[in-house]
């Protein structure tokens, strides 16, 4: 994950919960596509795991500040 923002999960509308772990070493902001750093509201420090149960079907992006970087992985429930 960079700046440059990028897909962590694609749509699916099987998955019923997406769990999204930031494996570090920097802050990640997760969200819709098209999320920018400075409009973060969701932030995954390193080693922090977001749990998603009502949107886990949707498409989450991934973005990191300038100069930063995360490793980010997910887990998804399908039904």
């Amino acid at each position: 994950m960079s700046s440059a923002g990028q897909v962590i999960a694609a749509a699916n509308a099987a998955r019923r919960t997406l769990r999204i772990c930031n494996l570090g070493p920097d802050p990640v902001a997760i969200g819709a596509a098209g999320l920018t750093w400075a409009q973060r509201c969701i932030v995954l420090l390193a080693g922090d795991v977001w749990v998603e149960d009502r949107g886990g079907n949707l498409a989450w992006s991934g973005i990191c500040e300038a100069g930063k970087n995360a490793s980010v992985t997910w887990q998804g429930v399908n039904a």
